[in-house]
């Protein structure tokens, strides 16, 4: 089985629980454990009945002998991780994780604001003078204002008109509607937020509104893919060629089925009332 004890340790195991455990790599009967470790049948059994309870042993039968064998090491790391991932998910302090498939192929998932916030602004930064391409369902921006507030997305927004970004977005049909909206009763924010909005370069279409109903989003630069959702704090980069070709003909298809829109004007308009 090659346990080792520092790992047996932290599964909070007796000298007698890890002796029959380092046995139990193929099904073996109680007696055959007690010889093996010289331990009793009693105490094997006694022993057998603990490490199952913790899911460590599992029964095998044989025609009508009842055998036992060890979880493998691979099992214990998974109930390990998941008890692990329930401890951060309860302490706030949650972690993304990155897979480098290949030197072409990149896949990182961040969690949690503090990491979400930090890598949209690098991506955006390293797409300057470019064109990147963005499908932004109303539930996603709502979340977005609810979770970040009018000062951090006026800087975000500054931040893609002064590297000379072009947003190629897609909205709902009732996108600027549900804009006026969510902020009539806090003129003074939708005033910041929507003149950082205003005069950037931007192409933008919608489409019917029971269409992309989610609160996630989607922002297509150019090597990478970005998708977030901001209700669940959780955004994953994808760097792998296919993917980006995918994404990119999936949402020309979608902008050509769209109605063309004057960004601008309708923020200015936003702005007036």
């Amino acid at each position: 089985m090659n346990w080792r004890a520092n790992t047996l340790d932290i599964l909070g195991l007796s000298e007698t629980e890890m002796k029959i455990l380092e046995v139990l790599s193929t099904a073996r009967g109680v007696q055959e454990i007690a010889n093996l470790t010289e331990i009793s049948r009693t105490g094997v059994n006694y022993c057998l009945k603990i490490l199952r309870g913790k899911n460590l042993v599992f029964v095998v039968k044989q025609g009508k002998r009842r055998l036992y064998v060890g979880a493998v090491p691979s099992q214990v790391s998974s109930k390990l991780q998941s008890a692990i991932d329930e401890l951060t998910l309860a302490s706030g302090d949650k972690k993304g994780a990155r897979v480098k498939a290949s030197k072409t192929s990149e896949f990182i998932i961040y969690s949690g604001i503090r990491e979400i916030i930090p890598a949209h602004e690098r991506i955006a930064s390293m797409n300057k003078d470019e064109r990147i391409r963005a499908i932004q369902p109303n539930k996603s921006w709502m979340n977005v204002h609810k979770k970040l507030g009018p000062r951090q997305l006026t800087r975000f927004n500054n931040a893609i008109k002064e590297n000379g970004i072009i947003i190629d977005g897609i909205l709902q049909a009732d996108a600027y509607r549900k804009y006026g909206e969510f902020f009539r009763h806090d003129q003074e924010s939708l005033d910041e937020v929507a003149r950082s909005f205003s005069d950037r370069m931007a192409d933008y279409t919608t489409v019917s509104e029971k269409f992309f109903n989610y609160n996630a989003e989607i922002w297509i630069y150019t090597d990478t893919v970005f998708i977030i959702n901001w209700q669940e704090e959780v955004a994953i980069e994808i760097r792998n060629p296919d993917i980006m070709n995918f994404f990119r003909d999936m949402y020309e298809i979608v902008k050509e089925s769209g109605q063309k829109i004057d960004h601008n004007q309708m923020m200015r308009e936003i702005v007036g009332k």
